[in-house]
């Protein structure tokens, strides 16, 4: 059984970071624009997700789920796939820890 050589992948924390909250942003735009129109609720409730999600933390939860994929292969830490996981953990931490 061989080992996959390890090969350095730089690490920049505020491109993860930002990558995350870029996705975020993306995801509450299009439920923001999908409820504009509709009942003034939904679209409330995005603008409370968006408060949530916007009130800072150290995104410690996605950056290590984005670090770690490198553990399964992954040739860089900006994949979008693991870029939106890494956000979607971090929403469901966000909502999780609320009372």
């Amino acid at each position: 059984m061989s080992t996959p050589a390890h090969t350095d992948i730089p690490l920049d924390l505020r491109a993860l970071a930002l990558a995350i909250d870029t996705v975020l942003d993306e995801f509450l735009d299009s439920k923001a624009a999908a409820a504009d129109g509709h009942d003034p609720v939904p679209l409330e409730a995005v603008e409370v997700m968006r408060g949530f999600l916007g009130a800072g933390g150290e995104r410690l939860r996605p950056l290590l789920c984005m670090i770690g994929s490198t553990a399964g292969g992954s040739s860089s830490l900006l994949e979008e796939p693991v870029v939106r996981l890494a956000a979607s953990l971090d929403m469901f931490h966000a909502f999780r820890t609320r009372p």
